[in-house]
């Protein structure tokens, strides 16, 4: 009697962390799911673990997401429940991705591609809906926006029927594909506006959408709508009492503030998100904060500390994940180009150019063939550094990004002015 009284208890509690998890809520439902899965032992605790899972991995708490994950799968399997084993599967694919460098984006694609399968043998359009998901974020990872926009458009005419998370992410990796891919500044907004209508009244996904927008504004040279987009954004997370959402955008915020040549605060942001996923032992975003930290600490001269970062990176670093490969490269280039090392410095940085150059990010792009010619300009080889600006020009320029574009333009003038 007194099993069945914590089943039946266990059952509520997950009831009302669905609803609570529904509303964006996730502290509310991650509270009760841990209440819940200490009473149960029955069917419905893979249920709530794996739920918990995808809040942690939400709250992008990864070591917790993963652990928790792992436990639901063990205790799915024994029980026979495939579906919530395959939904626990996709969680620890990405959570394993964010604090293991072994697991590459190959690996995962591999085990992704396997979840999907499984959820079509089991007829679950739901579940086969969240391993598409984890395939369109798995191609964005590898560089490729436009496949993943490919992939999402398979599940934009259903959004309206799935929930908030499933929405949520569709609209969270549109708005990063129209960030860092190949859509010109006036289609990333367009593409950005028809993800925001996606989420419905979503607080959290609103936090989410200014974050990217901001970056947007940025580019174009819209420094102070960017920094209202964030201010609102931060304020947002802040009422929904969770935190890491904040530091978890503000790669895009960094960025945005060392292009407007507030290298101080582009440094101080970066660094919080070095400590913060330092302290939690995540790997696959901080070794590309490293990789920009490193960029940054260059831009502001202090080599020796760059230097650190670029090999903080590259130690970090999957092997596949190549933002952070290309990063380190451009970093430990730019270092070796200042001490007057210039044949290394040239070889690191065009490997970090064809390594961006296999992707769609423009911007990223543009930055690899703008340290190129910074290199080549130390060098004193001005006529190919001028080749190199110019291919950084063209990238900026595709993008809109208007105010890289004349920062590209002030560098061939000074060559100019030096021949």
């Amino acid at each position: 009697r007194t099993r069945s009284l914590a089943e039946r208890a266990a059952e509520h509690l997950h009831a009302s962390a669905v609803r609570a998890d529904e509303r964006g809520d996730l502290n509310a439902a991650k509270a009760l799911l841990e209440r819940g899965v200490d009473l149960s032992d029955g069917a419905v605790q893979p249920r709530s673990l794996v739920l918990l899972s995808e809040v942690l991995e939400e709250l992008a708490d990864y070591p917790a997401a993963l652990d928790t994950a792992t436990r639901s799968i063990a205790v799915a399997g024994g029980l026979g429940d495939r579906r919530s084993t395959v939904r626990a599967e996709l969680v620890r694919i990405i959570s394993q991705g964010q604090v293991d460098p072994a697991h590459t984006m190959a690996i995962a694609h591999g085990e992704a591609t396997a979840a999907l399968d499984e959820a079509t043998r089991l007829g679950d359009v739901e579940l086969r809906d969240q391993a598409t998901l984890v395939l369109a974020l798995l191609s964005f990872f590898q560089g490729r926006t436009g496949e993943t926009v490919k992939i999402l458009d398979e599940l934009i005419d259903r959004a309206p029927t799935m929930s908030r998370r499933a929405r949520q992410e569709i609209a969270g990796q549109l708005g990063i594909s129209a960030y860092f891919g190949s859509l010109p500044l006036e289609d990333a907004f367009a593409a950005l506006d028809r993800a925001y209508d996606l989420q419905g009244d979503s607080p959290s996904g609103e936090g989410q959408d200014l974050r990217v927008r901001a970056g947007l504004l940025g580019m174009a040279g819209r420094f102070e709508e960017a920094h209202a987009a964030v201010d609102r954004s931060v304020a947002l997370f802040e009422e929904l009492g969770t935190p890491m959402a904040v530091f978890v955008g503000n790669q895009a915020t960094a960025e945005t503030r060392r292009l407007e040549g507030r290298l101080d605060e582009a440094e101080r942001l970066l660094r919080e998100m070095h400590e913060t996923y330092d302290s939690m032992g995540e790997t696959g975003f901080n070794s590309t904060i490293c990789g920009v930290l490193a960029q940054t600490l260059c831009d502001l001269g202090r080599y020796d500390e760059a230097d650190a970062f670029a090999e903080k990176s590259r130690t970090l670093a999957a092997e596949d994940d190549f933002a952070s490969q290309a990063l380190w490269r451009m970093g430990r280039g730019r270092v070796l180009a200042a001490s007057g090392a210039f044949e290394e410095a040239l070889r690191l940085v065009d490997e970090a150019v064809a390594i961006m150059e296999r992707t769609d990010y423009l911007v990223f792009q543009g930055d690899g063939h703008e340290v190129r010619g910074q290199v080549l300009a130390a060098a004193g080889l001005g006529h190919d550094a001028r080749a190199a600006f110019e291919d950084a020009l063209s990238r900026y320029e595709r993008k809109g990004n208007v105010v890289a574009a004349a920062r590209i333009r002030g560098r061939l003038a000074a060559l100019d002015d030096s021949s």
